[in-house]
């Protein structure tokens, strides 16, 4: 079995983004009761106040209890509880939720079993999402799963800024007696805490309406550097396209497919390709099913 601990800075980190998408939907200001004590530094009032408004009926916060159960913020910890709550969260296709359902159950924290477990993980990272994939790529190498695959799902965890894949990478490392490599990504992760900020500001930001908007305009810049129409190197247009598609931008997914495919600005990269290429078509990319077939059927893949 493996243990449930959550590092109290990954907590921090994780709670940053639990109600960015759900709570909008009855959380419009700051005046918002959760919303305040996330801005306050006070994850456990935050749990607490979004139980009760989960169990009266109100819709939007159903992950965010699950997590807090899960990690005992606020409230006892409830593995069974979480999962419910996860699987109410998954009816409104929350896929974070079913990566933590999946780890839950992998761990034989609540029934369902490892190989079901595994797969609602992937399922769930696949849609994208780094914390989703940190949850996959942890699990992969703890059930002693190809190193490589574990390796590649954390790292693209750390593509999207998450410190918590390269917390992950550096226990990954540590395991497999390369202390260099886990001081490296362990220093990574304390670098990338920093840079993201106090919590406070990071769930000031996610509520400012801007992420999403900035995300796009960040892919198109990228386009047009590609396309000609404005200056920059092609070094540049990977690494706008890759910070969109980092942001579940669909058209940038998509971009970073074919650039992977093609050997355009980086190595080429069947697996990679392929894998942007369903994360576009998860996200509703319309030319993203096309894509993907001409992905499986290229030499490369062969």
């Amino acid at each position: 079995m493996l243990g449930c601990h959550v590092n109290f800075s990954l907590l921090v980190v994780m709670l940053a983004t639990l109600l960015m998408a759900p709570a909008l939907a009855r959380a419009e200001s700051p005046t918002d009761p959760v919303l305040k004590s996330l801005v306050q530094d006070d994850q456990g009032r935050a749990c607490q106040l979004a139980l009760a408004a989960a169990q009266s009926g109100e819709l939007g916060d159903e992950f965010f209890v699950g997590t807090c159960l899960e990690t005992g913020t606020g409230m006892p910890q409830d593995f069974a509880q979480a999962a419910s709550w996860f699987r109410v969260a998954m009816k409104g296709e929350d896929h974070l939720a079913q990566a933590h359902l999946g780890q839950l159950m992998v761990q034989g924290l609540v029934e369902g079993g490892a190989q079901e477990g595994t797969r609602l993980a992937k399922e769930a990272a696949e849609y994208g999402g780094p914390e989703a994939e940190m949850i996959y790529g942890r699990l992969l190498w703890r059930q002693r799963q190809p190193t490589e695959e574990a390796v590649r799902w954390l790292k693209r965890s750390v593509a999207s800024n998450y410190p918590g894949g390269a917390y992950e990478l550096s226990r990954f490392y540590a395991s497999q007696g390369d202390q260099k490599q886990a001081d490296q990504w362990q220093a990574k992760a304390k670098d990338m805490e920093t840079a993201r900020g106090s919590f406070a500001d990071a769930v000031a930001f996610a509520y400012s309406g801007k992420t999403r908007e900035s995300a796009r305009e960040v892919y198109n810049r990228g386009y047009r550097i590609l396309a000609g129409q404005e200056q920059g190197t092609i070094d540049q247009a990977v690494e706008l396209v890759r910070n969109a598609a980092y942001q579940q931008v669909k058209e940038a997914e998509a971009q970073l497919g074919l650039m992977y495919l093609h050997g355009a600005g980086m190595p080429q990269d069947t697996i990679e390709a392929t894998y942007w290429f369903r994360r576009a078509a998860l996200h509703g990319s319309p030319d993203a099913k096309r894509l993907l077939e001409d992905a499986l059927t290229s030499p490369q893949a062969k």
